[in-house]
């Protein structure tokens, strides 16, 4: 008789499979059904928005990972992350990965579609999400049991943390006792779970890169004590999974409104960073190194800071959403405050 166990994880590595298969059937349907590659290019800006209307009619959140439509009236853009998947080379062997990229388009100005990010997650991970989630009852024998969104949905913060991590590896970690791929546990939230990624060298191309590893549930983090971690992350992640700062891209668009939203993050991390140092490694004097650099370069005490205006676009954030906070910061790109942001950056 074939053990219970032994068919979760055997449906989860099937669901797994058809994930991969669906997304890029998915976004090309999408993509054709609005015309996407006729008229990305158009010169009129009611055009423009009229694509822009007709991709999130046709379904384009449902099958992108992070997904950014609007901008100011004058400048409209549309931004989405798509992932395919690969083969990466880690210390001589291979192993099946998804590669997250940038579709990046504004109106009447350069677009283009980006090589991949040095983010990767391992299909390993994937298939622990669809055995640990609950998303899907494993047990169960019926049919048709896969729902995209949701799975989409568990894995939105991945872009968020994954782009802060690997932006700022060499400032965090400058002059510590440790290599990057000693920090072996760096935590990403899902939405009802936790992901686990590392530092990895990437053989393909030079230089390290975020690799998503794998995920606890709920049963996982109940075990491990991380519950109440796990409800931090998703709180200081909460209205940022589709802002700018999610694509390398974004500096392109907005500096100042990048900026904004970076401060608000680093403004809620902050509560909680100690307990993601002690998260990444072990070492006492590593773990005080990274403090100090996390302090210096990334938590840096501005008179904007000092007056309490992260905490209060933190609150306005929520308030209203990002869709219709992102115009509002952008239209502050222009004004002293975005100068006082401007320590707080990618």
């Amino acid at each position: 008789m074939i053990k219970s166990f032994d068919i979760k994880k055997t449906r989860a590595k099937g669901y797994a499979n058809m994930f991969l298969n669906w997304q890029d059937e998915a976004l090309s349907k999408v993509l054709k059904l609005s015309s996407f590659t006729e008229r990305a290019s158009t010169k009129n800006r009611n055009k423009f928005n009229k694509l822009s209307k007709d991709l999130i009619k046709f379904g384009i959140k449902d099958c992108t990972f992070n997904c950014l439509i609007g901008g100011p009236k004058r400048h409209p853009f549309i931004l989405f992350t798509e992932y395919n998947e690969g083969t990466i080379t880690h210390n001589n062997y291979d192993e099946r990965v998804i590669l997250l990229s940038s579709r990046f388009f504004i109106f009447n100005n350069e677009s283009y579609v980006s090589t991949p990010w040095p983010i990767t997650i391992n299909i390993h991970s994937i298939e622990r999400l669809f055995e640990r989630s609950g998303l899907i009852d494993l047990n169960s024998s019926e049919e048709n049991l896969f729902d995209n969104r949701k799975v989409l949905n568990e894995m939105k913060y991945i872009s968020l943390w994954a782009n802060m991590w690997s932006a700022h590896a060499s400032k965090i970690f400058k002059k510590c006792s440790i290599e990057l791929e000693d920090i072996k546990t760096i935590p990403i939230p899902g939405d009802s779970g936790l992901f686990i990624a590392k530092y990895t060298n990437n053989q393909n191309a030079e230089g390290f890169h975020i690799n998503v590893r794998t995920y606890y549930g709920f049963k996982e983090l109940e075990e491990k004590g991380l519950i109440d971690f796990h409800k931090k992350l998703k709180q200081i992640s909460l209205n940022l999974n589709n802002f700018l700062g999610c694509w390398p891209e974004a500096l392109y668009i907005s500096p100042g409104a990048t900026a904004i939203g970076w401060a608000i993050f680093y403004f809620r991390f902050e509560k909680l960073f100690e307990e993601i140092i002690l998260f990444l490694n072990e070492d006492k004097t590593a773990q005080s190194i990274i403090k100090n650099n996390f302090k210096r370069h990334l938590l840096n005490k501005t008179k904007c800071v000092e007056a309490g205006i992260p905490e209060k676009l933190s609150i306005l954030l929520n308030n209203i959403g990002y869709l219709k906070f992102l115009p509002t910061s952008m239209a502050l790109e222009n004004k002293n405050l975005s100068k006082l942001l401007t320590k707080v950056k990618l």
